[in-house]
């Protein structure tokens, strides 16, 4: 492992933390839909816990903003494309079509080529894979969007970047108010709104706040989170699905501001807790962060097989009796144990490796 003055610590520390977030986030969800009761006290921790992992995929987004947009590194639009893009090649083709056809075989669906060609270009291969997507579109525009940063002011930059952050906002806001009218969600599109975290990423590297200022930060981000969460219980118990998608929806405003607020929180914090940059911690933020696009990408499948395992007729009425606590516990330590292993060994094999993106 490279020496902690050699590299950016702090964004392994946030991938590390994104790729938690991420795989709590899909497990709450799975124990939100299933629970009948929407007013008890472990309902209430899966909602406000859902809400603060959210932000898993804007960090990853502004994580990528603040490291390819950085002025210091130069590059050419070959060396760019040849690095970021063909990396992304084959995971944005394989995975897909993995999910899909094991869908299909899982489910015993009949193959379609109409509806494959429309799945795939409206992103209804799998429900986590459109990050594949986003990020390749951000990629594919970033060398004309750092000349563009280049020679900007920061006052011009912080203009672009709130403009960016009320168009996403806008086009939220309308997708949910006008669900039947509007929809951003394909490969050749879904990038865009996302561009206002991109940006952000490289507008918050020059954000240093004091420890008091962090704490506010904080108390901030627990605050809205706690609004947000109270507003999704309402829309829970009157059934508007629209409203709940919209809270939910990383360009949702809710969403936007815990996002940057988490940002700069953790892009900070080790300047004032030495214990996350301790020798152990710092071995294990490395090895997690290494291994986070992998566990991204496979750990929506084993939390399916995980569910259909624990569903069997055989082991339901054993799993039933579990606490709802301990069957969360284990969920997320079977999703995230098995994806992180899985990774960590295909790593060494080429080709894995390269599914991977490792």
């Amino acid at each position: 492992m490279k020496n902690i003055a050699s590299y950016n610590y702090n964004a392994d520390f946030i991938r590390s933390v994104a790729i938690i977030f991420v795989v709590i986030l899909h497990v709450t969800a799975i124990f939100i839909t299933q629970s009948i009761q929407t007013n008890t006290s472990f309902w209430w921790m899966l909602l406000i816990t859902e809400t603060s992992t959210k932000v898993a995929v804007p960090l990853f987004i502004m994580l990528s903003g603040q490291l390819i947009l950085d002025p210091s590194k130069e590059y050419t639009l070959i060396d760019f494309y040849k690095r970021r893009i063909s990396k992304l090649g084959i995971p944005i083709i394989f995975w897909p079509f993995f999910y899909y056809f094991c869908f299909l075989f899982l489910k015993r669906i009949d193959l379609n080529f109409a509806k494959l060609v429309n799945d795939f270009v409206f992103l209804n291969m799998f429900y986590h894979l459109y990050f594949l997507y986003i990020i390749f579109g951000l990629y594919l525009f970033t060398p004309f969007i750092k000349k563009t940063l280049k020679t900007s002011t920061m006052a011009e930059k912080k203009a672009l970047m709130a403009g960016s952050f009320v168009f996403s906002a806008m086009v939220a806001t309308l997708v949910y108010a006008l669900p039947t009218k509007i929809n951003y969600w394909s490969i050749f599109t879904v990038f865009i709104p996302f561009l206002c975290y991109f940006l952000a990423g490289d507008f918050l590297r020059h954000v240093t706040p004091t420890k008091k200022a962090l704490y506010s930060c904080l108390a901030l981000f627990v605050g809205v989170t706690i609004i947000v969460s109270v507003c999704k219980f309402f829309a829970y118990e009157n059934t508007n699905i629209y409203l709940i998608r919209y809270l939910s929806d990383a360009l949702s405003v809710g969403v936007m501001v815990q996002s940057v607020l988490a940002f700069i929180i953790l892009l900070n914090v080790t300047r004032y807790k030495s214990f996350l940059t301790s020798i152990p911690t710092t071995k294990v933020i490395h090895t997690l962060a290494a291994a986070s696009f992998g566990i991204y990408i496979i750990h929506p499948m084993l939390l399916f097989g995980y569910g259909i395992v624990i569903n069997s007729k055989s082991l339901a009425p054993y799993f039933a009796s579990f606490p709802s606590l301990l069957s969360l516990i284990m969920t997320f330590s079977v999703a995230f144990g098995a994806s992180f292993a899985i990774v960590y060994i295909g790593a060494k094999i080429r080709f894995v490796k390269l599914l991977l993106a490792s």
